[in-house]
């Protein structure tokens, strides 16, 4: 009985070392890896078919997002752009930007914003995803002015 209860003790103990010594990432660090590459209808229309699986491939990492700029507007110390699909529909994504990055930049200009996914809401019927921490990767081009 009392081998018994020593080897309990010890798989116990074993048990306890290896599941605490694992570590857990912490809320403010960095995702490891590249980003995830996706449109606007695309990370949108993720989150809307199916929010739980949207949140599990992208909340709290890093995406690389390619849309359509439909506005720009101060926010504090930041400034909050509004990404649209490529084809102009709605489904917003809504990055915050540091001031500095948006001045190379203007309403329909197509871009690429990486940022953290916070995740998705739905309010009146439109479905919006919201990135922080976000940086202007790639202007493309003003798609209005080439047509």
């Amino acid at each position: 009985m009392a081998q018994n209860i020593q080897s309990v003790m010890a798989g116990l103990i074993l048990f306890l070392t290896i599941g605490c010594s694992k570590e857990t990432p912490k809320a403010n660090e960095e995702p490891a890896g590249p980003p995830i590459a996706v449109d606007v209808e695309t990370l949108v229309g993720d989150f809307a078919a199916d929010p739980q699986a949207g949140n599990t491939k992208y909340q709290h990492k890093r995406v690389a997002v390619h849309g359509l700029i439909a506005s720009i507007h101060p926010s504090g110390n930041d400034h909050i752009i509004t990404l649209i699909g490529l084809n102009e529909r709605p489904g917003p994504v809504k990055c915050i930007v540091p001031t500095e990055q948006v001045e190379r930049i203007k309403e329909t200009d197509e871009v690429v914003i990486e940022g953290k996914c916070d995740g998705y809401s739905k309010v009146d019927g439109t479905h919006t995803v919201s990135l922080s921490e976000c940086r202007i990767k790639e202007i493309k081009t003003d798609k209005k002015s080439a047509k």
